[in-house]
């Protein structure tokens, strides 16, 4: 009772349990499911068709309903577990369409609070949150030890405070993710790791993924107005002699050329100043440097490259990726778009007899000369 993708692939759908019947009576719409290091969860969106009412008959659609996605590809399935948040009906001339939200099974991370405070670094912090909540942790060890405080924050706006706050070190920029599969990531994105896969937007060659479209964008005159420019930060102390005051950030890039107008940045003396609050010394001694180091690094990743694949690649968000555009021919013409991203959003989209993985890529700049640059 599942639904075939021209002998590529094969969908089977379950409620509480239960596989719904995928034959030619039932119709599937679409599947969407994404992850991104701007979702505190995953989610999916799913569309059906059920002319023989089996899901009235057999499933109450109620709040937190189990929903399974399992994708067999070459004989090896993959299970992707979903909650119900929500979902609309319509009554249609061949049966009733449902529309269905969920997130991911994670109902302890999505919906739960703490007040425990748990000591350790963040990246101890993020481990603990994850063994409570159900997820698995690959994380990236930090020098931040201190007494972590929920204050009551449901746990995945407090995972989004620490990682805020974490410091591995002076060129270290912490970022998280949770990924399709249930795996809470926790990564210092300016440490240069081996890439995971190779896109290509020309013909197909072994060990590549082909990118049948892509987009550049650039929000690097938006992202160096709030951060690149002589941006500043300062934050009072009452426990040591000295206040922090910042006004640089050191960073490993990949790329020849920053997405930023050296020239320009010479000429502007100073802009936005960002006061913390006053250090008492019951945080750890980067606690407020980090969170400006982080905020303004993160924003130099201002490159970047929408595309789509027909391929089922197996990557997830704060993955490395290498993106070859256009044709060997025409390299030259291309190189600014092609070289290493990291990978922020990721979709699954299933529509018919289609099959789509949609990446949103970014970097911090382009291996060719940009104009202002010295």
């Amino acid at each position: 009772m599942s639904y075939r993708i021209k002998d590529r692939l094969e969908i089977a759908i379950f409620f509480d349990g239960k596989e719904f019947p995928l034959d030619r009576v039932n119709v599937f719409n679409f599947l969407h499911m994404s992850s991104s290091t701007r979702l505190g969860l995953p989610m999916v969106r799913l569309s059906l068709l059920d002319s023989v009412h089996w899901l009235t008959k057999n499933v109450s659609l109620a709040d937190g309903v189990k929903v399974q996605v399992v994708i067999k590809v070459k004989d090896k399935p993959t299970t992707y577990k979903f909650r119900l948040n929500l979902h609309k009906t319509e009554i249609a001339a061949s049966g009733i369409q449902y529309d269905i939200d969920g997130y991911l099974d994670a109902p302890r991370y999505w919906l739960e609070s703490s007040t425990t405070p748990i000591r350790g670094s963040s990246y101890d912090v993020l481990g603990t949150v994850a063994q409570q909540t159900g997820l698995t942790y690959d994380g990236t060890r930090t020098a931040d030890v201190q007494l972590w405080h929920p204050m009551s924050k449901k746990f995945f706006h407090f995972v989004r405070e620490v990682v805020d706050h974490g410091y591995k070190d002076s060129k270290s920029c912490m970022q998280s993710a949770v990924t399709l599969g249930g795996e809470l990531r926790y990564r210092d994105v300016s440490q240069v790791l081996p890439v995971k896969g190779r896109f290509v937007s020309s013909k197909y060659r072994n060990g590549t993924f082909i990118a049948t479209d892509y987009k550049p964008k650039s929000f690097s005159g938006l992202m160096n107005a709030l951060s690149g420019y002589a941006s500043e930060f300062y934050a009072p102390s009452i426990h040591t002699d000295d206040s922090v005051t910042k006004d640089k950030v050191s960073v490993s890039k990949r790329n020849t050329q920053l997405a930023m107008n050296s020239a320009l940045h010479k000429n502007i003396g100073k802009s936005a100043v960002q006061f913390r609050p006053i250090d008492c010394g019951n945080v750890h001694a980067k606690y407020e440097e980090a969170i400006y180091q982080n905020r303004r690094i993160s924003n130099l990743y201002s490159m970047g490259v929408e595309l789509v694949t027909p391929d089922v690649t197996g990557l997830e968000p704060l993955d490395w990726v290498s993106f070859e555009a256009g044709t060997p021919s025409d390299k030259a013409q291309n190189r600014p778009l092609s070289g290493d991203y990291l990978v922020a959003s990721k979709a699954i989209y299933i529509q018919g007899i289609n099959y789509f993985e949609k990446f949103e890529l970014y970097r911090m700049g382009i291996d060719a000369r940009i104009p202002g640059q010295e």
